[in-house]
């Protein structure tokens, strides 16, 4: 054989080989996200249905780069289950493959309910920054916030812990403890949530009283425990603002913006 057709011979093995061992996986969930780099801040390229069959480019840690052949990009490999499959058979099971994709279809969940899933990149445990505008008394103060996700599978449901600090304020700080539901599918970078809980604010008085004709300081200070409701947004699960109202008398107001980590 002469050696042109034994290189062309050659090559043609090694890309049947290539393709035999060709790894292909599916979506585990719904809307899952392509990210450009295998990370979690990463720009999300566009979203996969759950199902989707995908051909693996290459792993990285946690990650896997897939192609569909006009999507390329990262996904979590946590969401992705690998598929044994002989692509040369695939023509001849056409029939079976229609009647094990109704099965797969079957049960499936409904579309609304897997839509809720989260990505394994959506952290589990956000700490956020905020800077406060208290009405009650118009001081500006700071906020520390605890977001937490107590079901994984539940991503929809968040618990929440705020510090509010009002250094010039007859309400020098509270304690805000809320569960929250966020409409992760409104958009898929703002989500609006809403939400109620309780907070216990320490507050203090201070003025000046005349006392035989000398201005004396007096000053006061107490706390509360009242029920406060909440709503807001996030944009790209980073920054968020949102407005609290304290269910007791005066009803103040807070509003918050800032960032989570």
């Amino acid at each position: 054989m002469p050696i042109g057709k034994k290189v062309l011979f050659g090559v043609a093995l090694l890309l049947c080989a290539s393709f035999a061992f060709a790894e292909s996986v599916r979506v585990k969930s719904a809307n899952v996200n392509v990210r450009s780099t295998p990370a979690a801040t990463a720009k999300v390229v566009a979203k996969l249905p759950q199902g989707k069959m995908l051909e693996v480019i290459e792993v990285s840690g946690q990650w896997t780069r897939i192609t569909d052949g006009a999507i390329t990009g990262w996904v979590a490999t946590a969401l992705l289950e690998r598929v044994a499959e002989a692509p040369a058979a695939a023509p001849a099971s056409s029939g079976a493959s229609r009647s094990s994709g109704t099965a797969s279809h079957s049960s499936a969940p409904p579309a609304h309910r897997a839509s809720h899933k989260a990505d394994s990149d959506e952290k589990p445990l956000n700490i956020g920054i905020a800077v406060d505008l208290e009405n009650n008394s118009v001081g500006i103060g700071f906020g520390g916030r605890v977001l937490f996700t107590p079901i994984a599978s539940r991503p929809e449901f968040r618990l929440q812990g705020i510090f509010d600090l009002f250094p010039k304020s007859g309400t020098p700080w509270d304690l805000n403890a809320n569960a929250l539901y966020v409409f992760r599918q409104v958009n898929p970078d703002f989500h609006p949530y809403v939400g109620a809980g309780i907070i216990y604010s320490h507050s203090s008085v201070s003025s000046s009283v005349d006392v035989n004709g000398v201005a004396v300081d007096v000053s006061a200070s107490g706390s509360s425990t009242n029920i406060d409701v909440i709503g807001g947004v996030t944009y790209k699960q980073r920054f968020f603002g949102d407005v609290r109202i304290v269910l007791a008398d005066g009803t103040p107001l807070i509003l918050s913006v800032g960032v989570t980590f």
